[in-house]
């Protein structure tokens, strides 16, 4: 009756391990990947406080022109931390994506 419990017992554990080894393996995102997604939300940000982009939970374009500065000032340092990590075409498109973003600014400052 022991050993039953123990074959079972020794079973279960075997299907466990198995299940754990055939699930996808989950890692870490890397520290560039994270900035990167950092700075897609703070342009996404950006954008909404700069009153051009309705919040999207509330639905109301609001203009936040203090809160905008920061979240461009601060996708801006975080490129810069980046760029040691970016092909070409990755800084190109961050500088454009910070131009666009200053321009707009300036517009909206008016």
């Amino acid at each position: 009756m022991a050993e039953d419990k123990e074959r079972e017992q020794s079973t279960s554990e075997g299907a466990a391990t198995t299940e754990a080894k055939a699930e996808p393996e989950m890692k870490l995102p890397t520290v560039p990947e994270l900035v990167r997604l950092r700075i897609a939300e703070l342009s996404e940000l950006a954008w909404i406080h700069m009153g051009l982009v309705a919040n999207p939970f509330t639905q109301l374009v609001v203009k936040d022109l203090p809160q905008a500065r920061l979240a461009i000032d601060c996708a801006a340092a975080l490129v810069e931390q980046l760029q040691p990590h970016l092909d070409d075409r990755e800084k190109r498109e961050f500088q454009t994506l910070l131009a666009n973003l200053r321009i707009n600014y300036v517009q909206q400052n008016k």
